[in-house]
């Protein structure tokens, strides 16, 4: 069960991030996605 509700937790927090990275997304936002 435990990894039921992990697994749902993941998704839930991804979904999240993604409508969040929509919504308040800047406009001079850089394009690549490099991390340094």
């Amino acid at each position: 069960d435990f990894y039921l509700y992990l697994a749902a937790a993941i998704v839930t927090v991804r979904q999240l991030i993604q409508r969040a990275r929509t919504l308040y997304r800047w406009d001079t936002r850089p394009t690549t996605r490099r991390l340094k």
